[in-house]
This record gives structure tokens, sequence and C-alpha cells, in this order.
């Protein structure tokens, strides 16, 4: 614990700590408790540390009966602080900063993929995804088992990267359908089964 204590203290660049004797409120329970406050030197922040001494492995302010487990008593439990209470208390003073976008840091793909569409088979709806290298003009069609197209679901300029779209067969009997996309020179074709 000592270890911990000295770690957020020394990342905090804390000052000398100020510690207190807490009120005796249980004198049954055979334990007391200190509070050393560390303070942060560049702000308002502090760290908190409430010490039980003569305590047991048990959670202050938790069940007043005494723990037994295979391996014997835990100890005992103190009664002079509620330590659920003392955490909601410090953290309810504190708000996270509003949250910003957060970008997904992927590497561009080196080459073209088209990947197996899921789930397949599918009833009605599917996500089918692939990757492309460069910036170009990419189409994605659903053609039937006789070749005819049945959905153009991408036909525009599109930046480098991991491409999905969901396609929904609601409207279409089921069977085997092959799904392609085209870039350039680049063309791949996969098939797929619509199951109802």
């Amino acid at each position: 614990m000592q270890q911990t204590l000295n770690h957020w203290t020394s990342f905090n660049h804390c000052n000398l700590p100020n510690t207190i004797s807490m009120p005796n409120l249980d004198t049954l329970d055979g334990c007391t408790v200190q509070k050393i406050r560390y303070r942060f030197l560049s702000d308002s922040g502090e760290v908190i540390f409430y010490k039980v001494m003569g305590g047991g492995h048990s959670w202050p302010g938790g069940d007043k009966q005494h723990l037994v487990l295979s391996w014997g008593t835990i100890g005992t439990t103190n009664f002079d602080i509620n330590a659920s209470e003392l955490i909601w208390n410090f953290f309810k003073n504190y708000r996270l900063p509003e949250p910003t976008e957060v970008k997904e840091c992927m590497p561009t793909p080196s080459e073209f993929a088209l990947l197996q569409n899921y789930p397949n088979p599918f009833n009605p709806t599917t996500k089918i995804s692939w990757q492309s290298p460069v910036n170009s003009r990419q189409t994605l069609k659903v053609f039937d088992i006789l070749g005819n197209e049945v959905a153009t679901l991408v036909d525009e300029e599109m930046e480098a990267g991991y491409h999905s779209v969901d396609f929904n067969g609601s409207n279409l009997s089921s069977g085997v359908y092959f799904y392609r996309v085209q870039s350039g020179s680049f063309i791949d074709t996969k098939k797929m089964i619509l199951l109802r």
C-alpha cells in the first residue's frame, strides 16, 4: 500500500502530508483511523489516504459481523468511517472534461481487399466491408445468380481506408447473390446467400 501511495504522491508532485486522527465513533470496533492528505503543488488536487489502525482486511463501514473464510477470520471491521461514502464524496467533486472527438488511428491499408460479408447466410441484412490503399472512385454492386444488377450500394469518390456498408435484401428472394467492388483496375467479387 505504501508503494502505491508513494507513486501517486510523487506522480502528482504533492506537498508533505497533513495527518489528522478521525473521531473514534465506534469504540467497540477496536480500531481507529488516520486521514492523511497530500495536496498537489501545482493546483487544488489532492491525494487522500485513510489508514485504519488495528483493523482487519475488511471494508470500513461494511458488515458488522466478523467474516470467516476457509483460511480464517479476516479481522476487525472499522466503523468510524464508511469507505463507500468517502469514495463517492471524493469523486462527485470532480468532473471529467467534455469529451472530444476521437478519431481511430488505423494505418492505411497497403492493398485493395474485399472481405466476406457478415453474417453469411443472412436474413435480411448483412455487412459488406472492403479496404482501399488510395483515394479513388469506388463502386460496390450486388448481382443475382444470372448476373443481373440488383443494387448499387456505393458509387463515389472515397478516401483510402477501411469501408463498410449494410446491405438489406428484404425486397429480394432467397438465393445466391454476388457483390463486386471496383476501383480503377482492381475488381473483386464474393458470393453471399440470402436465406429466409
